[in-house]
């Protein structure tokens, strides 16, 4: 963390209102941002965007935000979302586990 990231407040969340929701996760590039986004919609979960910093002016010009987006999803739906976001530490257990259960 620089001494400007914390000038300009970007070591902590976008400022939002209460309804935004919990904080989920931030994306720092543009395919990490639309991987989320597709996570998110293929599993039905609404979720809210905000730029940290300058970042909405930043996108805009120059096609990305290297502040980050904070991504926020309805309490409710939080757990189901940071499911989908925790990467799969072994795919052959993970495979393994999800035939055991369509055999049930």
């Amino acid at each position: 963390m620089s001494f400007l990231d914390k000038l300009f407040g970007l070591e902590k969340p976008a400022k939002t209102s209460p309804e935004a929701g919990e904080l989920l996760t931030t994306a720092y590039s543009n395919e990490e941002l639309a991987a989320i986004e597709a996570l998110l919609r293929g599993a039905e979960i609404p979720y809210r965007l905000c730029e940290r910093g300058a970042g909405g002016v930043v996108r805009v010009i120059a096609g990305y935000n290297m502040y980050g987006t904070d991504v926020y999803v309805k309490a409710d739906d939080a757990e189901t979302a940071r499911e989908l976001l925790t990467p799969v530490e072994d795919v052959e257990d993970a495979a393994d586990t999800q035939n055991v259960e369509e055999e049930a």
